[in-house]
């Protein structure tokens, strides 16, 4: 299971997995490619509300930074639990429209 702090266990029960596909299936980590993203989690604990890892934080790279969704994000604030998890069915999708597709599935579970 990608994504997690070492030892970690998560109660999966009641929490879903969305592939960028936008199919939808109960979280497990028997699924392929499955990641946890809930509380605990890497996702939830070293990636910035604004999108960038906390290591991005450092005044020294945010400052210099091309983005300015990271130059203006000045603390870095975890983003927690994303309330979905993610894994993938296999589908064959282009990997650009696969990551167009993702935003706007975690647009609806928003």
């Amino acid at each position: 299971m990608g994504n997690s702090s070492p030892g970690l266990t998560p109660d999966l029960t009641g929490r879903k997995a969305l592939c960028v596909c936008g199919r939808v299936r109960p979280s497990s980590t028997t699924l392929r490619r499955f990641v946890y993203q809930g509380a605990g989690s890497r996702s939830a604990t070293e990636v910035c509300v604004c999108g960038y890892h906390s290591l991005a934080h450092h005044d020294d790279i945010r400052r210099g930074a091309v983005s300015p969704t990271l130059r203006n994000c000045t603390m870095f604030s975890p983003r927690g639990d994303l309330g979905y998890d993610s894994y993938w069915c296999g589908c064959e999708e282009d990997q650009e429209a696969a990551a167009s597709d993702e935003k706007a599935q975690i647009r609806r579970l928003a």
